[in-house]
């Protein structure tokens, strides 16, 4: 620091200013981060509630199979489907139990993360389309109405670990 005279004798001090904008942004970067992973794993749990559902379709005998045919109820070998437009009823569970989440990217100013499963089917099972057997199937849609009916709360959950 630099203390010279002013007019009138009176004594002018001058500092020198140092930025502190990169550990800031470093700062609200890993706050951040912090609330979106939690709000990423707060929806990858809520998908495997959700998946796993007690479903209100038919029923189904060899499932999974070329075999296949309905069954009037349930009964031992026997597969109870979802009904269009409810979630995905579990058949292997392969669906639920490989949904992830994580971090895509991070920059100073954008955020990318993903909560995702392995299972190549599961855009057919959630905005319905024809499969590989040339068979229509119908949305049976989990994810974003997960989402949407839990919007708040995966807010909430970035906030906590950001602070208002």
């Amino acid at each position: 620091m630099h203390c010279g005279s002013a007019q009138g004798g009176a004594k002018v001090s001058k500092a020198t200013f140092k930025s502190n904008l990169a550990a800031a942004q470093a700062h609200f970067v890993e706050k951040i981060t912090a609330g979106m992973l939690a709000a990423q794993e707060e929806y990858a749990r809520d998908m495997k509630v959700t998946l796993s559902q007690e479903p209100h379709g038919r029923y189904y005998r060899n499932a999974g199979t070329p075999f296949w045919y309905e069954v009037e109820g349930p009964g031992p070998g026997v597969h109870r489907a979802s009904a269009p437009g409810e979630p995905p009823a579990e058949f292997s569970g392969f669906l639920r139990d490989s949904i992830d989440s994580g971090v895509v990217s991070v920059t100073s100013t954008r955020y990318e993360g993903a909560v995702s499963t392995k299972a190549p089917y599961a855009a057919l099972l959630e905005f319905g389309g024809v499969n590989s057997e040339r068979h229509n199937v119908e949305p049976r849609p989990a994810w974003l109405p997960t989402l949407l009916f839990n919007r708040k709360k995966y807010l909430e959950a970035i906030q906590r670990r950001v602070g208002r």
